[in-house]
Parts: structure tokens; sequence; C-alpha cells
């Protein structure tokens, strides 16, 4: 059985369109229209990345700040550890409670 190929006819809406001068000025207003978008959209990206490198700036300035009061309280643990084991006398002498303060919480640690 041998088919014959079908030969289809182009549509209208698949044809080009004639190259008038209300279509070009059509397309000129659309490509200024989409022109005008990307650049106020590359504007905004431009703003969200300083205000990004700026977080990330203040973000690193506070993890030194931290770190550096981490190993502070880290130090005065360890001393306070050697004190109180080397001053613990008799059994059952429970050292006094310590008292962190911050600006944000208090915490107190107890030592058994």
């Amino acid at each position: 059985m041998n088919r014959r190929p079908i030969i289809t006819t182009p549509r209208i809406s698949t044809m080009p369109r004639a190259q008038t001068e209300s279509r070009l000025h059509l397309e000129r207003y659309q490509i200024s229209i989409e022109q005008s978008r990307l650049e106020k959209e590359l504007e905004s990206l431009e703003f969200r990345q300083v205000e990004i490198k700026t977080r990330l700036t203040q973000l690193a300035d506070q993890a030194s700040i931290t770190a550096a009061l981490q190993e502070n309280v880290a130090k005065e643990h360890a001393a306070k550890q050697n004190k109180s084991t080397s001053s613990q006398g008799a059994i059952g002498s429970y050292p006094a409670q310590k008292t962190f303060n911050s600006e944000s919480y208090q915490t107190f640690l107890l030592d058994f």
C-alpha cells in the first residue's frame, strides 16, 4: 500500500506578516519596552547585590567578634575550672554557680 504524501497548505497564521509602517512601529515599540524593563531589572539586581555584599560584611564582622568572645569565655572557664579543682577540698562541696550576662539573655552554669 503506497500512501500518497499529504501536502498541507500553509496557514495564514504561519505566514510572515507584511512589513508595513505600522508593523515596524509596533516592533520598535515592543523592543523599547522590553529594553526599558530589562534596564530596570538590571538596576534592581545591582541594588540587591550591594545589599547582599553589605550584609555579608556585617556577618563576617559579627562572626569574628563572636569568635573572639568565645575564646575569652573558654579561657575564663578553663581558668575557673583549674581554680575550682585545686581549691576543692571535701567531698560534697559544690562550687558556686557561674553567671554569664549578655544583652539578649542570661544563663548560668552549674558544675557537679
